[in-house]
């Protein structure tokens, strides 16, 4: 009998080890695969080769989403969707997880709350940009406004806005903003005012208060308006209403155009809207 049990003994001491091997092999290869599509995607995406890093990239995230890397993963294939591939859908998928999934990752989530302002841009600040505008009822030949895109010493985006009656310029003023925390901030003497506020879609509303007797209340009125306007017809806008709280039985509308900016603004009142100045002109 001793020499059967130990024949049986050493089988299945073979069996054990071979049983180890096969699961450490199988450990090693998920741990290769893993590695490859992370490292790999990260490389097909820095080589421009954004078709093989997005699956790469997407595989990584289904296998191991609460991996470190995770939140810069989702990162990355947000501006990949959003730069290379003009895909906003997408994006603000993976920057929404970024931002809201990893709380830890203060860098990373502060960056993704601000990319996702930029996908689709209602506002661009980009220096070199300049849009003109112009009063509706004439076209612009009794007032014209000039908007250019610049930066300030420490960097900043402004917009310098440049007022004509005519032909003859009656002030130049700038004003500074900043993309942050899901909006965009308008500052002025040290004072923040979010002038578009993410998500970017109808029923979204917000409020600032300015000092103890005004506050100005926003709304998105509707996210898929067709506008008409002198430099042309732009789809997929964005209306957005300002109520200053002081005045009550009036307000006023702003028409986004995603990659442009303000195409148009018109006077509100009960039953009435009433254009005011739209874009003539942009870059």
């Amino acid at each position: 009998m001793l020499p059967a049990r130990r024949t049986l003994a050493r089988v299945l001491s073979r069996l054990l080890l071979a049983g180890l091997f096969a699961w450490a092999g199988w450990r090693l290869a998920i741990v290769a695969r893993d590695a490859y599509d992370y490292h790999g995607g990260r490389f097909f995406d820095e080589t421009g080769r954004y078709g093989r890093a997005v699956p790469a990239l997407e595989r990584s995230l289904r296998r191991r989403p609460a991996d470190p890397r995770a939140c810069r993963t989702h990162l990355r294939l947000g501006r990949i969707y959003a730069r290379r591939f003009e895909r906003c859908l997408e994006a603000r998928r993976h920057f929404e997880s970024a931002a809201r999934e990893f709380p830890d990752d203060k860098v990373c989530a502060l960056e993704a709350r601000t990319e996702i302002i930029n996908c689709p841009d209602f506002f661009p600040l980009e220096r070199g940009r300049a849009w003109v505008y112009g009063d509706t009822a004439s076209g612009g030949r009794n007032m014209r406004l000039e908007v250019e895109g610049l930066v300030s010493k420490e960097g900043q985006p402004l917009l310098q806005n440049s007022l004509f009656a005519g032909n003859k310029r009656i002030s130049v003023f700038r004003k500074q903003y900043v993309k942050k925390d899901w909006a965009v901030w308008e500052l002025d003497a040290g004072r923040e005012t979010a002038v578009l506020r993410y998500p970017f879609r109808a029923g979204n509303s917000w409020s600032v208060a300015r000092g103890q007797k005004e506050t100005l209340s926003y709304s998105i009125e509707a996210d898929d308006v067709e506008v008409k306007t002198k430099a042309g017809t732009f789809f997929g806008c964005i209306k957005v209403r300002e109520l200053d709280s002081r005045v009550r039985r009036a307000w006023k509308y702003d028409y986004y155009a995603p990659g442009v900016g303000r195409v148009k603004t018109t006077v509100g009142a009960p039953g009435v809207e009433s254009p005011n100045t739209e874009l003539i002109t942009y870059r």
